[in-house]
């Protein structure tokens, strides 16, 4: 669980990067990171969730 909550968090990494580097302009891209933090943040809080159960 540990390394999805990495590789979503990475990936919101970059697809702000290609916003910020003004890579791309689209309506997609807006939706993408909208969705990619969503992620992060359920997987980060899934692990979190995890972790504290294993003990």
């Amino acid at each position: 669980m540990g390394v999805v909550a990495e590789e979503a968090d990475e990936s919101q990494g970059w697809l702000e990067f290609v916003e910020a580097a003004e890579l791309l302009k689209s309506e997609t891209l807006t939706r993408l990171i909208a969705e990619a933090t969503e992620l992060a943040a359920i997987t980060s809080a899934a692990y979190g969730t995890a972790r504290y159960n294993e003990k």
